[in-house]
């Protein structure tokens, strides 16, 4: 038989049952039946947006705040454990900026918001997959060639998939 709320069973939770953190509900049955049952639950931190701004040498993610969270872990993924092991900061910030990175390579790093009550209560991982610019490639020697030709030479960069002459 399906139970009718308020006619059947009253149900009583805790406050602040709006942001993230541990919470009871208690069920007291009432009517034809009888005795209450108190249950746990959990609210976790939402998830945030992680969106990101590079150059050559540095990446700066920044990411929405999240209602309730005590603070944020920034990850960077470990491909060859497959798990975001290292961890590169907490902070209650809602950015932050890598430097000293190499030029024309990718990154993957996470953001994690998370909350405090009784312990920690963690949200998903947001990832993002970042490529710092290719550093600009230096001329090594420019020279005109027969009638309508012109030769270019300039040293590799490494991470460049390809190269852009401009007239």
């Amino acid at each position: 038989k399906k139970l009718i709320k308020n006619t059947d069973y009253t149900l009583k939770y805790s406050s602040g049952r709006k942001n993230p953190g541990n919470y009871k509900v208690k069920v007291t049955f009432k009517g034809n039946y009888t005795g209450s049952k108190t249950y746990s639950y959990k609210i976790t931190p939402a998830k945030t947006t992680v969106k990101a701004k590079q150059s050559t040498t540095s990446i700066k993610l920044t990411w929405t705040p999240v209602t309730g969270a005590y603070g944020y872990r920034v990850y960077l993924y470990d491909s060859s454990s497959k798990k975001w092991t290292t961890l590169i900061k907490a902070t209650k910030e809602t950015s932050y900026t890598f430097k000293s990175l190499t030029p024309g390579t990718t990154y993957r790093y996470a953001v994690r918001p998370y909350a405090r009550d009784g312990g920690v209560i963690w949200a998903k991982y947001t990832d993002i997959y970042v490529t710092t610019k290719p550093a600009t490639p230096s001329l090594s020697s420019a020279e005109s060639g027969a009638k309508n030709s012109f030769t270019a030479k300039w040293n590799a960069v490494t991470g460049a998939t390809g190269y852009v002459v401009y007239y």
